[in-house]
């Protein structure tokens, strides 16, 4: 069984291991040691069990979390490898059953000794609410792109063209329309309303 091992610091770690149950924590007891700040001593338990495997969370602190769900305490849990599994500063945890088969490795490779084992803590400062920096909305709309440019002369091209159609229709229709016959008067009627020429 290959554990693959992505940190919250961007560090990755890679654990060849032969038993079929295994302890993941930060104790040098442990199968493999994760000397992280928020892994448990013993954080979590992985078995392979008749051709599946479980996960229990041993009741750690920050608990284990399978598929964006954290799982019940001492609770032996079912886990497909294709589920995203992370606990503590472990961002993710993958089980490759059959390693030689898998051609994907993860670069680089950390292997620790957990004989040598220091307890490594992160702190991350979170920036200042105004200490952003953005683009005044202004500066960025004074400068479009070529592409942006290329659409906007295409759209006016294409409504002149459009506008061009329509007027020589329009003519056209006029020249292409019989004139109007007016209207002529009989002898001896005199014109009595406006409507009569209509």
């Amino acid at each position: 069984m290959l554990l693959k091992i992505k940190m919250i610091t961007g560090e990755y770690m890679e654990f060849q291991v032969t038993e079929q149950s295994i302890v993941v924590g930060r104790s040098s007891k442990c199968q493999v040691v994760i000397p992280f700040e928020g892994v448990s001593r013993q954080h979590c338990l992985i078995e392979f069990v008749d051709g599946q495997l479980f996960i229990t969370d041993l009741a750690s602190t920050n608990g284990v979390i399978v598929n964006g769900e954290k799982i019940p305490p001492s609770e032996r849990f079912p886990y497909q490898t294709y589920f995203p599994l992370s606990f503590g500063s472990i961002q993710n945890l993958s089980i490759d059953l059959d390693p030689a088969a898998s051609k994907e490795s993860f670069i680089p490779i950390i292997k620790l000794d957990p004989t040598n084992v220091e307890l490594q803590t992160s702190t991350r400062k979170m920036p200042e609410k105004n200490s952003v920096k953005r683009k005044p909305l202004a500066a960025a709309a004074t400068k479009p792109d070529a592409k942006a440019q290329s659409r906007a002369i295409m759209n006016i091209l294409v409504i002149l063209m459009f506008g061009a159609l329509v007027y020589w229709y329009l003519q056209n229709k006029k020249a292409s329309a019989p004139e109007e016959a007016q209207p002529t008067f009989a002898p001896g009627k005199t014109k009595s309303k406006e409507s009569d020429y209509f």
